[in-house]
């Protein structure tokens, strides 16, 4: 059952349009710093100057959002006309091909058209043998942007261990960026140190080194 969190345009005492959502407090493992994440039943609450940055941080804590004007997403961006359709559907029907260049070529074709309905097609192929399918595969999610961060977190426990390494990777690339929470990213590497596979664990901690050394430059 999804869960939503409320965003709520507010005005300051200057008059400035905010955006609030309920949040809830945590402490950190070690029992130092302290943080709000947004969260349904919060009793805290978080200020946002910006409603994509309200969104992002309520899809980085895993939940869906209901707009302040009652609607629960923002209007795509994207839209596909019919002839746009058939390129489309044309270029996705190569990614079944049995040679993996013509698989590795649609899926960096569909990254360049970057029709939100591909972000599940992009995080099954983090999961190939093939170097370049994958390679192509990663480039798409930075591409398709911080909207397939919770989806990247999802995946970091799948059952293939190729594929939650590329995610680890294309999180660290995220990281990289200056405009997106990277505390949510931290934890989430920080649980994911419990890895197993030794390849994984170290790109985990390879990532969170690059998360820390640019959340102490924010």
């Amino acid at each position: 059952m999804k869960q939503y969190v409320h965003i709520k345009e507010i005005e300051s005492q200057d008059g400035e349009k905010l955006f609030k959502v309920n949040a809830i407090l945590l402490q950190s493992k070690d029992g130092g710093q302290q943080k709000k994440i947004p969260h349904p039943f919060g009793t805290e609450t978080m200020i946002f100057k910006t409603i994509d940055k309200a969104i992002e941080a309520v899809m980085l804590s895993g939940f869906e959002y209901v707009l302040p004007d009652g609607s629960t997403q923002k209007k795509e961006e994207y839209k596909i006309e019919p002839y746009d359709k058939k390129i489309f559907d044309a270029i996705m029907s190569q990614t079944k091909d049995a040679n993996p260049n013509i698989v590795a070529a649609a899926v960096s074709s569909l990254g360049e058209i970057n029709h939100p309905d591909c972000l599940t097609l992009y995080i099954e192929k983090l999961g190939e043998e093939n170097d370049i399918i994958r390679q192509n595969s990663m480039d798409a999610v930075l591409k398709y942007g911080v909207r397939a961060i919770p989806k990247l977190i999802e995946t970091l426990k799948d059952g293939n261990w190729v594929r939650r390494n590329s995610a680890v990777i294309c999180l660290q690339n995220f990281c990289e960026k200056k405009d997106i929470d990277i505390s949510l990213i931290i934890d989430r590497l920080l649980d994911a140190l419990n890895e197993n596979n030794p390849i994984v664990k170290c790109s985990v901690i390879k990532a969170l080194g690059t998360a820390y050394k640019n959340y102490k430059s924010l």
